[in-house]
């Protein structure tokens, strides 16, 4: 995946108390940099669309699931100071996903420029015009996501480039998602180091602010609410096991019309 907007600034890290942990995935580093990942931002991610031109030789129920290209966005948030136990730490608040709406995508690549940019631009501008008293509301570029269907969880060399030219702060964070294995990982810094491990809060408990209803996205459409359960996330990956099932059952016949 390629990235054609400038790179981050440093910034001074903002003090307030760590979130309060719905649920803890991996095994977060007990030293460095600690990630916090809202459950907002996780739903978007897990719902990242597949592709929209998928194969024509393959059958519809494959044609639906698998899709040929990656699709991105942006991670928003900010880096944090706490006190805990005595030790200072540095974590990263990832708040919100924000889908490229006019990103260019391949196979392999995804190119986001300077329309994607802006839109992310206006949307923080509009969250402190909302929020002009909150201190959350002062809110920054904290990453990217991208997916890689049917590659597995891993930072290309031209992902690794990415990371290190344009997200290689220390706190900035790379989502990796496989949509058809139904599995996700974390990178941060300029070397793409792979995180153990990450926290899942509740961004809006915490007082962290979204755009008020009705929203709409970065493109001008009403953005679909996001559920309130906290076990989307499971029942996201049963009905992906349940669909990779029919995938590969719809494949095989395909592939073997006599075995049918």
């Amino acid at each position: 995946m390629t990235f054609r907007i400038k790179s981050v600034r440093e910034v001074e890290p903002a003090h307030r108390p760590l979130p309060q942990v719905l649920s803890t995935i991996g095994q977060p580093p007990p030293t460095g940099l600690q990630v916090f990942l809202s459950r907002q931002a996780e739903e978007k991610i897990l719902l990242a669309a597949p592709l929209e031109q998928p194969s024509e030789r393959l059958p519809d129920l494959a044609r639906t699931f698998l899709g040929e290209n990656e699709c991105g966005g942006l991670l928003i948030g900010n880096v944090y100071q706490a006190e805990a136990a005595g030790y200072r730490v540095t974590f990263t608040a990832i708040v919100d996903a924000i889908p490229a709406q006019e990103a260019q995508a391949g196979p392999t690549f995804v190119e986001m420029g300077a329309t994607d940019l802006l839109a992310v631009t206006n949307y923080l501008q509009r969250l402190r015009e909302h929020q002009r008293n909150v201190a959350e509301a002062d809110l920054r570029i904290v990453g990217w996501y991208h997916t890689h269907p049917g590659f597995g969880v891993f930072m290309s060399g031209t992902d690794q480039a990415t990371q290190r030219q344009v997200f290689g702060m220390p706190w900035q964070v790379a989502v990796v998602y496989d949509p058809l294995n139904g599995e996700y990982g974390l990178f941060y810094g300029k070397d793409s180091t792979h995180l153990p491990g990450w926290y899942l809060f509740d961004a809006q408990a915490e007082g962290f602010p979204f755009l008020p209803a009705p929203a709409t996205g970065l493109d001008g459409v009403a953005a679909p609410r996001l559920s309130s359960d906290l076990s989307l996330r499971q029942r996201l990956m049963t009905e992906l096991e349940a669909v990779r099932q029919g995938v590969r059952a719809a494949l095989a016949r395909y592939r073997d019309p006599e075995a049918s």
